[in-house]
């Protein structure tokens, strides 16, 4: 059996399941930048924001996720992430990027749990 869904209702899949798991998450303040969030969920940081560049920092995760699960490719799924977080928190994102290997040493440092990355 076949099943269609649409693009918009792909695209709502998408935006409840982001909520869902990363929605209302909580926040620490860098300690050199005040304009810089990390957003910590378990224990470790998923995404950071920017404020000064209005940047969003993705964890590879939530876009993997979004590409494999629903069928995204990597540009839409990214878009999807950015859209999401912009409704979700109400900052404007104009640029967003996965973790390079220097964002992952600063979120060690952030997070509870620093061996799980």
């Amino acid at each position: 059996m076949k099943i269609i869904i649409t693009e918009s209702k792909r695209e709502r899949a998408v935006t409840k399941w982001l909520e869902s798991e990363y929605g209302g998450l909580k926040y620490k303040v860098s300690k050199d930048y005040p304009d810089l969030y990390y957003f910590i969920k378990d224990g470790n940081v998923v995404m950071d924001y920017y404020e000064k560049y209005s940047r969003l920092c993705a964890s590879n995760e939530i876009i993997d996720f979004v590409m494999r699960m629903f069928g995204f490719d990597w540009k839409n799924a990214r878009d999807l992430v950015e859209s999401w977080f912009q409704d979700s928190y109400g900052y404007d994102v104009n640029i967003i990027t996965g973790p390079l290997s220097h964002h992952i040493r600063i979120w060690k440092s952030y997070s509870d749990n620093p061996q799980d990355y």
